[in-house]
């Protein structure tokens, strides 16, 4: 499965050029300091993208993302995106997405094996 595969699957939406090549950024293990997008395009996208290069590429992936914003807006929107992944990835077989199990069971078995403590599998919450 592709970048594009996983974005759709998390988001409902299809990536942007320059979401891909911030995933290829990442996975490369090339951090930005910030990311200065113009709005409208997709800035609260990062989380996604950070998710998925994690589960693809956890070596060299930090754990946490730090996300600043200067916008309450933001902040709901950010919580949006968040919430919906967590759905998706809880239930990869809801009827509502069903179309994207395959790439949601993955990433949410990828995900879940990072959080493995004493050999118990974490939810996410």
């Amino acid at each position: 499965m592709t970048f594009d595969d996983f974005f759709l699957a998390l988001t409902g939406h299809n990536c942007f050029p320059w979401q891909r090549d911030l995933y290829q950024r990442f996975t490369a293990g090339r951090f930005p300091g910030a990311c200065d997008i113009p709005t409208g395009l997709g800035k609260t996208s990062v989380i996604p993208i950070w998710l998925i290069a994690l589960a693809t590429h956890s070596q060299v992936m930090p754990r946490r993302l730090v996300y600043i914003v200067n916008r309450r807006t933001v902040v709901d929107q950010a919580t949006n995106v968040v919430e919906t992944m967590r759905k998706r990835l809880n239930d990869p077989d809801d009827q509502n997405w069903r179309q994207h199990a395959p790439a949601l069971h993955w990433a949410s078995q990828q995900l879940q094996g990072l959080g493995r403590v004493d050999g118990r599998t974490p939810s996410f919450v």
